[in-house]
């Protein structure tokens, strides 16, 4: 079984990158203040149980991309004004502080690489392949490489199956206080094979500060929530998820 590779960074295309093996699980263009998920490869939601957001407007999640609770909450409330930066990952990589104007690295991206795929189609990542396939990044916050090979190397999570991996961006809440190193990819684990666990931990990780959509929205997970539940709204606002370094048994489909 394939093990996945996690990363994210600022990148200077706006255009996801898209190639066999390559995942996103969010894609926030600054220069549009919006969460994409048109381009790329986005992972699939996956909680039949659980199928909206529990907001007024009952936002689907589903079935849907991952990352795309707000572009579906701007289609259902257009013009509602949402700060739509602060409802995902990209909220507090460098500080909350604007990102530069074009050329710069101006977009920021999360997601995981199925590296025997993405190896099985001709590429390496000791020739830099992946670094120039993806808008050149993926950068922390002052775009240089995090650690320094992190635009070629996408880092490793656990493999064991019993492990939820949960990944969110590095920031003061996940205690990293120099601003020049935030957005750098950060993954926690919690047993998967205890029911509420998985709720337990999204929900410290969200009291920490994370960009989420507004509980008008349905952005908000309550502690004793499901892990179904919980794992929806998590991935629908653009964090990520893997169990065993796998997709497959996290409320994720391909």
């Amino acid at each position: 079984m394939a093990q996945y590779l996690i990363f994210s960074g600022r990148k200077t295309s706006a255009v996801p990158q898209s190639g066999v093996g390559i995942y996103l699980f969010s894609n926030y263009i600054a220069s549009a203040d919006t969460y994409y998920t048109s381009g790329g490869q986005h992972f699939t939601i996956n909680t039949p149980n659980y199928t909206n957001l529990a907001g007024a407007q009952q936002i689907p999640t589903n079935g849907e991309f991952c990352g795309s609770g707000q572009f579906l909450t701007n289609q259902a409330v257009p013009g509602q004004g949402l700060a739509q930066r602060n409802t995902g990952p990209a909220k507090n990589v460098g500080g909350g502080a604007a990102f530069d104007a074009p050329p710069g690295q101006t977009n920021y991206t999360m997601g995981a690489l199925n590296f025997t795929d993405w190896a099985g189609s001709g590429r390496n990542l000791s020739d830099g392949t992946f670094s120039s396939e993806n808008g050149e990044g993926y950068l922390q916050w002052d775009k240089l490489p995090n650690p320094t090979t992190t635009p070629n190397f996408p880092g490793m999570v656990a493999k064991d199956t019993d492990l939820y991996n949960v990944i969110i961006p590095s920031d003061s809440g996940a205690g990293q206080n120099n601003v020049n190193n935030t957005g750098r990819r950060v993954h926690y684990n919690t047993n998967a094979t205890t029911s509420g666990n998985l709720n337990k931990l999204i929900v410290k990780l969200m009291g920490t500060g994370l960009g989420r959509l507004p509980s008008l929205y349905g952005g908000v997970i309550a502690l004793g929530d499901s892990d179904e539940k919980s794992a929806s709204i998590w991935l629908s606002q653009g964090y990520g998820l893997l169990r065993g370094g796998q997709p497959n048994q996290a409320f994720i489909s391909i």
